[in-house]
């Protein structure tokens, strides 16, 4: 009832507007911390990807019709499945102490 009052060009480009600022931040907190965990930026295609995907569904698929489908899309899902996995290892160094990056 409350989207009503919205026209649809506005959300679409609030849509738009979103998608950049989470990639921002997220491209914001792995600066900060690749001073401490350095492989944390191969993490960040996999936020890439499930962002631009999110933004394909919704455009481009009757699946922003029903939300559930956004959540279950399986290529949303493997991509964030590997993207946990590879935060998780990061994050806890299981990946090594060396870097292709090396911050001193």
């Amino acid at each position: 009832e409350n989207l009503k009052i919205y026209n649809i060009q506005f959300l679409d480009i609030m849509i738009f507007i979103n998608a950049t600022l989470a990639l921002a931040a997220y491209l914001l907190f792995v600066i900060i911390s690749s001073k401490l965990h350095k492989l944390m930026v191969i993490t960040v295609p996999f936020i890439l990807f499930a962002v631009y995907r999110y933004i394909y569904l919704v455009f481009n698929t009757k699946k922003a019709d029903r939300p559930e489908l956004l959540i279950l899309d399986k290529t949303l899902l493997i991509n964030n499945l590997i993207w946990l996995i590879l935060f998780i290892l990061t994050k806890f160094d299981y990946l090594g102490k060396y870097s292709l990056f090396e911050i001193d």
